[in-house]
């Protein structure tokens, strides 16, 4: 299920990525952020629930990106349109779940989303450059 143009397991790479550093970016951004704030064993505690948290809550937005990686990578379009628009659902899916699920715009949720989306786009470039190797348009093996 997890073959793909960009190596094996691509998507499921960036997910992990996004699933398990974002919650620490967004949470060290915003303790910088609020400099009343002293940093304590509970912020560990909320890194760790929103871990939790995310894996289950990003799985729809994994499967998603999944149908739509394969189909796309199926049709005659050049990797880097392949590439580019995956990123764009990407996008699309996690913030859609992140506003259905919480809904909010206060201060913590504009870095949240913000640090999620930009670790989301390195996991992309990260991963597609880790796995050059790999490269295929080979339709078999898709």
């Amino acid at each position: 299920m997890f073959k793909g143009r960009f190596g094996d397991f691509y998507l499921l790479k960036v997910w992990a990525l996004t699933v398990f550093v974002g919650p620490i970016l967004s949470t060290f951004l915003s303790f910088f952020f609020n400099k009343g704030e002293k940093l304590n064993e509970e912020l560990f505690v909320f890194i760790f629930i929103q871990i939790v948290f995310g894996i289950f809550l990003c799985l729809p937005s994994l499967v998603i990106s999944e149908i739509f990686y394969k189909t796309i990578s199926k049709k005659d379009l050049n990797d880097n349109n392949v590439f580019y628009y995956t990123i764009l659902i990407s996008l699309l899916t996690t913030s859609l779940t992140y506003i259905i699920f919480f809904g909010r715009t206060d201060d913590y949720s504009i870095v949240f989303s913000i640090s999620y989306s930009a670790i989301l786009i390195l996991g992309f470039f990260y991963f597609k450059n880790s796995d050059k190797h790999q490269l295929t348009t080979d339709k078999q093996n898709i």
